[in-house]
């Protein structure tokens, strides 16, 4: 990612989810939101289902809805991934995705409540 002159730039993780609680595209969980005056690219994302059962996992790209953040009005509207992870294991979506706007967010859902783990890397710059 280029710095513009006034900009500052971390690099680490952007969001955590334990135990996801959101179950449908209704309830879903916010993993990153973009805040004012930044810019952030999630460069992956791990997901780990601790289940004994193989659980969904669906990932929503929802852009700035008038100043707050958006919910799907649907299962399919803005969702970009979705996967099913088998029991006790790890799927790693490394996609880039740039946030851009104020409230530019990642949320998600599992299919089953409290057994994936949800963490986000990348790179957040700020004027």
């Amino acid at each position: 990612m280029s710095i513009i002159r006034g900009e500052s730039e971390s690099q680490g993780y952007l969001g955590f989810l334990n135990g996801m609680t959101g179950t449908a595209y209704t309830t879903v969980q916010t993993l990153v939101t973009n805040d004012a005056s930044q810019s952030k690219t999630v460069t992956s994302i791990i997901v780990f289902n601790y289940h004994t059962s193989a659980v969904t996992f669906n990932l929503y790209y929802l852009p700035n809805n008038a100043g707050a953040v958006r919910t799907p009005a649907s299962e399919d509207q803005y969702k970009i991934w979705e996967v099913s992870i088998a029991a006790s294991d790890t799927e790693v979506f490394d996609i880039p995705v740039q946030l851009n706007a104020t409230n530019d967010t990642l949320r998600c859902y599992a299919s089953t409540t409290a057994v994936v783990n949800a963490v986000a890397f990348g790179y957040e710059a700020t004027d």
